[in-house]
């Protein structure tokens, strides 16, 4: 299966936040929710625009999304601790189930007229406290047109919700199922006194209580997800480029492809192929040729972390590239100096073998390889029968 519902995103996240960090959370998130609207019009995600989580463009609009958590341990609140820290290891667990697909969704994440986004705006109101069953209440009473706590944040986005037709649209397209009852009504995690005091837990019991619904809705949702995900399967692969189906790609395929760039992840041989620019975590970069692609990347990440192409010099003989990094002056020509660490790359290699290379140092810097996403030069459209496949984790 491509969506594993057990995985956790902070295996990948890099010490990050998964909302932002995880490559697979972004994968799953672009796999799940490109797909039909209730109306029938096809909504398809991108995650090629630099500096965008998630893209669409059509004439349903144009649309920016981010990942949001949905559900809330609480773990690193500095204003609960002193309940959490006496039930360590409940919170672990639901941290832990938290960290998997069933507790994330998207919303529109681009600011409008410098306000608070959907995501930010149900953190930062005390009458909702980033729960989101009391945001899916507001999200039931905006769309019967009822005041609620965040209905002018939701109004904003109401191109968004508009997507959806109705509530129980909404509910449909993001498998939010088993936190609604037969008659719409919201399954609230704790009781609901219609938003008049702040929530807040008053004690140990408190939080088992919501713990018990959180836990059971993420378990809900994965199973849903896991559900939707076989019934969907052919769907899903066909969408997701041709994912292990080897499929000839069309023209119309490949111009897609050269139009949002190629990855490291992506089984396609350079060799022979001019590169017209590059971006590197959603930094828009030039390059004249593969050499200075190479070189720039390299470079950066030398930057970042000078630790790695220090052992590798140090110990030549075990990383895998023994031609490619030295410490002092080479004895051999084509190959340049990093920074003032009298560390040498050898760049006079063949391009594909350069991004093999490439991929050998993402894999020690601990980088995905789709921060590198790599354009071709037009005249490469000839290449229309080349296989892609994408690279899934």
């Amino acid at each position: 299966m491509i969506i594993d519902t057990s995985y956790n995103f902070y295996t990948d996240a890099r010490g990050g936040d998964p909302d932002s960090t995880s490559p697979t959370l972004r994968r799953y998130h672009k796999i799940l929710w490109s797909k039909p609207l209730p109306s029938g019009e096809a909504f398809e995600l991108s995650d090629k625009q630099d500096g965008i989580y998630l893209y669409h463009k059509s004439p349903l609009g144009e649309f920016f999304f981010g990942s949001d958590a949905i559900t809330h341990s609480y773990k690193n609140h500095k204003r609960k601790q002193w309940l959490t820290q006496q039930i360590p290891n409940e919170v672990d667990e639901l941290f832990d189930t938290g960290s998997t697909i069933g507790a994330y969704t998207i919303f529109p994440n681009n600011r409008i007229e410098s306000n608070h986004t959907i995501n930010q705006a149900r953190g930062c109101n005390g009458l909702i406290d980033d729960r989101f069953d009391l945001t899916l209440e507001c999200i039931r009473r905006f769309y019967l047109g009822q005041t609620n706590p965040l209905y002018d944040t939701f109004l904003r986005y109401k191109f968004f919700f508009d997507l959806f037709s109705n509530f129980i649209g909404y509910i449909h397209f993001f498998l939010l199922e088993d936190l609604v009852d037969e008659n719409q009504q919201i399954k609230f995690y704790l009781p609901f006194d219609d938003f008049k005091t702040r929530p807040t837990f008053s004690g140990i019991n408190d939080y088992l209580l919501y713990k018990k619904g959180v836990m059971n809705f993420i378990r809900k949702r994965n199973a849903r997800i896991r559900d939707y995900e076989q019934r969907n399967l052919e769907n899903i692969l066909s969408r997701y480029e041709m994912h292990k189906k080897g499929d000839r790609i069309t023209t119309s395929d490949l111009q897609k492809k050269i139009q949002d760039g190629y990855t490291l992840g992506d089984d396609f041989v350079f060799t022979g192929k001019k590169v017209d620019k590059f971006s590197f975590r959603r930094r828009n970069l030039s390059a004249k040729n593969w050499r200075d692609m190479f070189k720039e990347v390299l470079s950066i990440l030398h930057r970042e972390d000078k630790s790695v192409l220090n052992a590798l010099a140090d110990d030549p003989d075990t990383h895998g590239l023994p031609s490619h990094v030295t410490r002092g002056i080479p004895n051999r020509a084509n190959c340049e100096n990093f920074a003032d660490d009298n560390i040498y790359i050898y760049m006079n290699s063949d391009t594909q073998t350069r991004i093999n290379a490439l991929k050998k140092y993402f894999d020690r810097y601990s980088v995905p390889y789709d921060d590198l996403v790599i354009h071709l030069k037009e005249n490469e459209k000839s290449q229309k029968t080349k296989k892609i496949f994408p690279r899934v984790t």
